[in-house]
């Protein structure tokens, strides 16, 4: 069962399974298998974006709470979340906004992982998975 995807140069990462270890990388023209990159053992990946301007995924793991960028030369970078994470996606300026439902909150991060701001939804919304910024300035 796929769980989520994200295309990066020609190339798209899919989530297959939630406990693997392994992202799938595919040719995005043919859809042949490429490789598989291999994450440390954590449990349930939850969610993958990529950003072109860097030239990385992200990928958020729900039961470690954190972010593991993983950038085209195989260099790991991660970081804590906090609280559930449920959902990623990369803005428009190349931050990366990470949905949290259980506390109804959005975390922005720069690509080091370096929190710049907590978005505060109203209790009305209930449990949000997934959330973009728009060039606006509003979410959605």
């Amino acid at each position: 069962m796929q769980v989520a995807q994200a295309l990066l140069a020609g190339e798209v990462y899919v989530l297959r399974d939630r406990r693997a270890d392994q992202v799938e990388v595919y040719d995005s023209s043919t859809y042949t298998l490429q490789r598989r990159l291999t994450l440390p053992p954590l449990a349930d990946m939850i969610d993958i974006a990529a950003c072109s301007y860097y030239n990385c995924i992200y990928v958020a793991f729900s039961h470690n709470r954190c972010v593991y960028r993983l950038g085209r030369q195989h260099n790991i970078v991660w970081w804590g979340v906090e609280d559930l994470p449920t959902g990623i996606s990369v803005t428009h300026f190349r931050t990366v906004l990470v949905t949290c439902c259980k506390v109804n909150r959005l975390k922005e991060f720069n690509t080091s992982g370096d929190l710049m701001r907590v978005v505060l939804l109203s209790e009305d919304l209930a449990s949000p998975y997934h959330a973009i910024l728009l060039s606006s300035g509003d979410f959605v």
